[in-house]
């Protein structure tokens, strides 16, 4: 009989803080991988990309693992993955209660397969003395491997359900979430009142500083000053903070601190003092700000979807909109941009470094202009006369 390693054999992601920032590093059996580790120090995509591409690895190495396969051996002497063993690897990156996954997810594994699979290949070129023959047989090994995972993955990027994407939401849909979410409304879901005032900060915190979802479930108590001039700032994580969860979330670009409203403020306050620390649960020690019921740790990434998903169930019944985190967060963008074209006195140049510190986007990003477009859109039909200037005027 054939061993098996055990559950514990599993490779997992060990996160390294470095000078350049906090770094994955794929460990099986308690000891870095070779091959994988090179390449995730190789890639030259931004932190978040780089990141999902590490865990995609794990997920591979996992399944060779599990069938007992060293994997890296396989691949520095070129010996055969059976098809069995690339759909077998391909299901598990690609299907989840019997369902494929979305087509982004799975086209964006197929890359970081393909990704690995031609960085181990590089290497072996460039750290091995082969004849021309050999370098031939290199090359048509990999391209053969490559051949074969593109082939297992296209069935489950056919399959897969287009992503939908978010857009702005408007004042009236705005005012119906604040309505259903509201602590006291009788359409809020949750049965829970500590759950309900945590729910509608999230989502109040959610529209005045457009947290990525990553950043919303890792703030902090820290992160709030509600003396003086009440701010909330969003910054870079401990590894403690981010490891709670397996969703690895984390910080993706620019921190900012911006200022809040004496009223969200005020009701920060009284959720701080009066609902979180029910939802802790006596002994539990959390700095998370949004904590889960479950075991005081912060809340995950899929736990603000599921909660999102909730309130959309009651939306359903009233109106035909998307509610999701992405969402609010160009929401929270175009309303800023509303608000700061209203002053007069703006130039674009400090109109884009505003928005770019709002959105936490490095200054010469197009993401501002990808998540404002339709507050630009309307600013270009004023100023062609399609649509009437609102009161006070706008720039």
């Amino acid at each position: 009989m054939q061993h098996r390693p055990q559950w514990n054999e599993v490779p997992t992601l060990l996160l390294i803080k470095q000078r350049t920032g906090i770094r994955p590093y794929l460990l099986q059996r308690a000891v870095p991988t070779v091959l994988a580790n090179l390449w995730i120090g190789s890639l030259s995509e931004k932190d978040n990309t780089r990141d999902a591409f590490a865990r995609d690895a794990r997920i591979l190495y996992h399944y060779f693992s599990s069938m007992a396969v060293d994997l890296e051996s396989r691949l520095v002497n070129l010996k055969s993955i059976t098809k069995n063993e690339v759909v077998g690897a391909v299901e598990l990156l690609c299907v989840r209660n019997g369902r494929s996954l979305a087509r982004a997810t799975c086209t964006r594994r197929l890359e970081a397969i393909r990704s690995l699979l031609r960085s181990v290949q590089d290497h072996l070129l460039s750290t091995q003395d082969l004849t021309k023959d050999e370098l031939h047989g290199v090359s048509v090994y990999f391209s053969a491997v490559e051949r074969r995972f593109a082939s297992a993955f296209k069935k489950h990027i056919n399959r897969g359900a287009s992503s939908v994407h978010s857009r702005v939401l408007s004042e009236e849909e705005i005012e119906l979430i604040h309505l259903i979410m509201h602590p006291e409304s009788e359409l809020n879901p949750f049965r829970s009142y500590a759950i309900r005032v945590r729910n509608y900060c999230i989502l109040r915190v959610a529209c005045a500083a457009a947290p990525r979802r990553s950043e919303l479930v890792l703030l902090e108590t820290t992160d709030l000053d509600l003396s003086g001039t009440p701010t909330i700032s969003v910054k870079h994580p401990t590894p403690r903070v981010i490891g709670q969860r397996r969703d690895r979330s984390a910080l993706k670009t620019q921190t900012k601190s911006l200022p809040l409203t004496s009223e969200l403020a005020s009701l920060l306050a009284t959720y701080l003092d009066s609902c979180r620390p029910e939802l802790i649960g006596k002994g539990r020690v959390s700095t998370a700000l949004f904590p889960s019921t479950a075991d005081g740790k912060r809340l995950s990434g899929s736990s603000i979807n599921r909660l999102f998903s909730r309130v959309a169930d009651v939306i359903g019944a009233v109106a035909a909109f998307r509610l999701h985190p992405h969402g609010l967060r160009a929401t929270s963008t175009t309303m800023q941009r509303k608000r700061l074209q209203s002053i007069e006195a703006i130039s674009d140049s400090d109109l884009l470094l505003a928005l770019s510190y709002h959105g936490g986007w490095a200054p010469d990003s197009q993401s501002v202009q990808l998540y404002t477009r339709l507050a630009i859109q309307e600013r270009v039909e004023r100023l062609l006369g399609f649509r009437s200037n609102p009161a006070g005027g706008a720039k």
